[in-house]
């Protein structure tokens, strides 16, 4: 599942200036003097050492205040690497990245210590920076290893910063990887909305997963995330059929949203037949005023009253 746009050596240099641009225009002279010192001590030497030194000192001289990024470098992002978001990013985040991509990655074993190393003794901060700078690294296949490790976490931030906003794991992960990614996000109640690539890369045994944890959950008396049915739609058995049903005569309008809209995208004629005496859903799927991304920021609001994602 490997996106054909990804941070190759030979875009690398755009990566660098697209990160240092956000800094410079959000940092102060003394900050944009220390980080080009950096840049220009790693290019003429790179050495590990300098490495972990630079990554360690960046929020001192940088700052770790959100970004607010412009419409334009949003879409600058996505320009450069397929599903890039740094909208949840904060400034240390970009800095500690920047410092990264001028590893000597020609040199395997140079890079994979560096790496090596940062993961294995950073604390939490610089756990999310690693994790969800995976997608600007141009050896993110040779990582694929280390990525799994962030969504076995129990750590919130990292785990978040692995699977939220995140390209890799929909470019990267094989299905048994993405599928426990997936649960382990309903599981952690997370925003699962965020997770980039769910609806295409739903498969027939994330749905008996999540049908089996559904059941799990209503036998305990307890609520389930209307965005589990994202999506079920081609996969729908007569055993999920119930389950559709079910949430359609839920009092919450927001189950009723999730299953109109796995019926809706269900290839099953039986699915959408249910849809029968639900006009006023059906109207608002086809209007596009119900959608995934809707139910599950509406379900964010409510569950997790506005936290940040990296908590």
């Amino acid at each position: 599942m490997i996106s054909s746009n990804l941070i190759s050596f030979s875009n690398i240099k755009l990566a660098q200036q697209y990160l240092y641009n956000i800094i410079v225009s959000r940092t102060d002279e003394k900050g944009q003097q220390w980080l080009d010192k950096k840049i220009e001590q790693l290019l003429k030497d790179p050495r590990e050492m300098d490495f972990y030194i630079s990554f360690n000192l960046v929020p001192r001289f940088i700052g770790k205040q959100t970004l607010d990024l412009t419409d334009e470098e949003i879409a600058a992002g996505q320009n450069l690497r397929s599903g890039l978001d740094l909208s949840h990013w904060t400034i240390d985040q970009v800095g500690r990245n920047l410092i990264l991509l001028y590893m000597p990655f020609d040199e395997k074993s140079f890079c994979q210590n560096t790496l090596k190393n940062l993961f294995e003794t950073a604390g939490v901060d610089e756990l999310v920076a690693l994790y969800a700078g995976l997608p600007l690294l141009p050896i993110g296949e040779a990582l694929h290893q280390r990525a799994a490790e962030g969504i076995r976490t129990n750590m919130t931030a990292v785990f978040d910063a692995m699977a939220l906003n995140n390209p890799y794991p929909k470019d990267y992960f094989n299905e048994v990887a993405w599928n426990q990614m997936v649960l382990k996000a309903f599981f952690m109640e997370r925003p699962v909305y965020r997770i980039q690539g769910m609806e295409e890369r739903y498969n027939e045994k994330l749905a008996a997963m999540i049908a089996d944890y559904a059941h799990e959950r209503w036998a305990a008396g307890r609520i389930t995330m209307p965005e589990l049915w994202c999506g079920i739609g081609p996969y729908v058995t007569d055993g999920l059929l119930a389950d559709l049903r079910r949430l359609l005569d839920d009092t919450d309008e927001l189950q009723q949203q999730a299953a109109a809209l796995a019926c809706y995208n269900s290839g099953s004629e039986r699915a959408k037949t249910l849809l029968l005496n639900h006009h006023d859903l059906r109207e608002g799927i086809e209007n596009r005023m119900i959608n995934w991304k809707q139910i599950g920021s509406q379900w964010e609001n409510r569950r997790y009253q506005k936290k940040p994602l990296y908590e």
